[in-house]
């Protein structure tokens, strides 16, 4: 039996490029740090169930993926915005051939980074883990320059899918947009271990995680990742006038983050739905003033 055989066809797995084949009936996101590596063993049968790649050497050479005929899409995974940001020049050329986007941690040069991806025309998600005050005031800043920059053409999430689920109220929450519900996503280390509530600083893969006192390996085939299940422990979310949308998404890996530093976010986005939707309320036909 293959280790594919204990994980639900509809999971999309998170995997190494080398574990690829032991996953046949799933959708996969597949990782490396060699661009390479894509093109040499990215052939034949099967490939219709890779959703898209991630290159985690933001430092590697695009060459390769710049000559290479596929149609995959293709994430960026960015660690050290401050230092890593001035490559982003070199990786535009792939957007010649198509989709790319940026995955930002929330970290030192954030801003810079973001905003140089938007402006070259890649689509961006940051992965704001459990972010200080001071780093709110960055993500408030940096939604404020998505909403209200009319020259932005890609999204940035996760401001794009929260802000317009307020407004059209629909139901989405951080784990979604930012792949991170264990109940549709599943995350392998690159030895081969289901890693047991994926790192928030998307990724340090290398790093098993371990239930207990035993390491969880693919041939075990569990995915319990920390999710909106863990999220009924925290009385404070039972409380949250947010929590429709967040599902207890900063309580996590700390459960003790005080989620009051976030709050000025939320507000902020509400506020700018609202002011959104008197907007077009006001240049709808037959609308009097």
């Amino acid at each position: 039996m293959s280790s594919a055989d204990y994980f639900p066809a509809t999971k999309v797995l998170f995997t190494p490029l080398h574990f690829i084949d032991q996953f046949r009936e799933n959708r996969l996101v597949i990782r490396s740090d060699d661009p390479r590596s894509f093109p040499e063993h990215l052939k034949g049968d099967g490939l219709e169930r890779i959703e898209y790649l991630q290159l985690t050497d933001f430092e590697a050479d695009p060459s390769p993926l710049v000559k290479w005929e596929s149609v995959f899409p293709i994430d960026l995974v960015m660690m050290a915005p401050g230092r890593e940001f001035p490559r982003l020049y070199s990786f535009a050329r792939l957007l010649d051939r198509g989709p790319v986007r940026v995955s930002i941690p929330m970290a030192d040069g954030i801003e810079k980074a973001v905003k140089l991806a938007a402006s070259l025309r890649f689509s961006v998600k940051i992965i704001p883990g459990q972010p200080k005050t001071d780093q709110v005031m960055q993500l408030i800043r940096l939604a404020d320059y998505y909403l209200k920059n009319p020259i932005i053409e890609e999204p940035i999430e996760f401001f794009h899918s929260l802000f317009f689920a307020i407004v059209k109220n629909e139901v989405t929450n951080l784990w979604e947009i930012l792949e991170k519900d264990p109940d549709h996503y599943c995350f392998v280390s690159d030895e081969g271990r289901i890693v047991d509530g994926e790192p928030v600083q998307l990724p340090d893969l290398r790093i098993a995680a371990e239930t207990g006192d035993e390491t969880t390996s693919v041939s075990k085939g569990t995915c319990h990742l920390h999710g909106q299940g863990d999220t009924n422990r925290h009385k404070e979310c039972a409380e949250c006038i947010y929590y429709r949308w967040c599902r207890g998404f900063f309580k996590y890996p700390a459960p003790d983050y005080s989620c009051a530093a976030i709050f000025p976010l939320f507000e902020h986005l509400f506020a700018a739905a609202r002011e959104f939707k008197q907007d077009m309320s006001a240049s709808s036909p037959g609308t009097t003033s």
